[in-house]
């Protein structure tokens, strides 16, 4: 048997050293995948809960908003049915003021006037109310030309008639003139002479 040369010994040694640094780049490489692995796991299940918590702190923040969302769509519901509700009413009341100056005047029940006893239309005036006294005093009752029996006054003497001193008193107050006033007692009561009537109320002229 031949004993090995130093160069095939240096050759073994070299290809015995390149197999070992094969093994040990095998497991290297392993080794490094069998990390990458791991660690690409790990990073899911980081990535998974971060995610889950961020949904969970997000569902808690929005819950609040939710809510409030809905009870303001409730609340503008009520206000739009209350809305409607007051525009319809509006209508009506519109509708109800309208009607009596839209509606026919000639629709109006026309009064009713009655029949007296001869088949004539019984219209009744309002009775006019008497005249007040006047607080300028009266004439001493005298006999007054012009004047008779019917204008007595009830003391046996005959005067002028009670509505000619009343006009003859009014038109005084009134301002009216001395000849005015006997004018006016002469055209409206047929007085011959209205001075004396004029001289009780004013004075002698």
């Amino acid at each position: 048997m031949d004993n090995p040369t130093p160069g095939s010994q240096l050759k073994a040694s070299i290809a015995a050293a390149a197999l070992k640094i094969e093994s040990i780049i095998d497991d290297a490489e392993r080794a490094a995948a069998d990390i990458r692995g791991e660690a690409r796991e790990e990073a899911e299940r980081e990535t998974r809960r971060i995610v889950s918590e961020s949904g969970a702190q997000l569902a808690s923040v929005l819950e609040p908003l939710i809510k409030r969302v809905e009870n303001l769509r409730v609340e503008s519901a009520a206000l739009i049915h209350e809305l409607e509700v007051a525009t319809l009413e509006l209508v009506e009341q519109t509708k109800r003021t309208a009607e009596p100056v839209a509606g026919d005047v000639s629709a109006a029940p026309a009064p009713v006037i009655g029949e007296s006893e001869t088949g004539m239309p019984d219209v009744q005036e309002e009775e006019e109310e008497a005249p007040v006294a006047s607080s300028v005093p009266g004439p001493v009752p005298v006999a007054y030309p012009g004047t008779g029996p019917d204008s007595s006054n009830g003391s046996g003497a005959y005067g002028p008639p009670e509505e000619a001193v009343l006009r003859a008193t009014q038109m005084a107050v009134a301002g009216s003139s001395r000849s005015e006033i006997e004018a006016t007692l002469s055209d409206e009561f047929g007085l011959a002479d209205a001075t004396p009537v004029v001289n009780d109320i004013l004075g002698p002229a």
